[in-house]
C-alpha cells in the first residue's frame, strides 16, 4: 500500500488513515507512508477510515494470481483512477542485478 500523492494526476494523499484489508490487522498510514499487507491473488475487501471525519471508504479489488508483489496507490483507488495497482519492482535491487559484475581490485599486501 502506498499513500503518496500522485503529482502527475494532481491527487493528494490523505493525511492520516487507517487501512484494513480483509480481516488482517489494520495499519495506520500518514501521507507518504508505504507498508505491506500480505495477501494472495484474488478478490479482497479494503476499508479506509479517515482521521478528519471523512466518510469511511469500502470497496473490493482483485489482484492477479500471477506476480509476487503489487503496489496499490491509495489516492488513485480513492479517486477511481485505474490502474490503481501495478507490479512492484524494487528498482534498487533491479539495478544491482542488471549492473555489470563487480571487478576485482588488486590491493597491495600488507608487510
Amino acid at each position: 500500500m502506498d499513500n503518496h500523492s500522485v503529482e502527475a494526476l494532481n491527487l493528494r494523499a490523505p493525511d492520516l488513515i487507517t487501512v484494513t484489508v480483509d480481516k488482517l490487522k489494520p495499519l495506520e498510514f500518514f501521507r507518504n507512508d508505504r507498508d505491506i499487507f500480505k495477501v494472495g491473488g484474488g478478490k479482497h475487501r479494503i476499508t479506509i477510515e479517515f482521521s478528519d471525519g471523512t466518510e469511511t471508504f469500502t470497496t473490493t479489488f482483485a489482484l492477479p494470481l500471477k506476480g509476487d508483489m503489487f503496489l496499490l496507490s491509495i489516492p488513485k483507488m480513492l479517486n477511481g483512477t485505474e490502474p490503481y495497482f501495478e507490479p512492484y519492482i524494487n528498482n534498487e535491487i533491479q539495478s544491482r542485478n542488471d549492473a555489470e559484475p563487480a571487478q576485482e581490485i588488486e590491493a597491495p599486501l600488507a608487510p
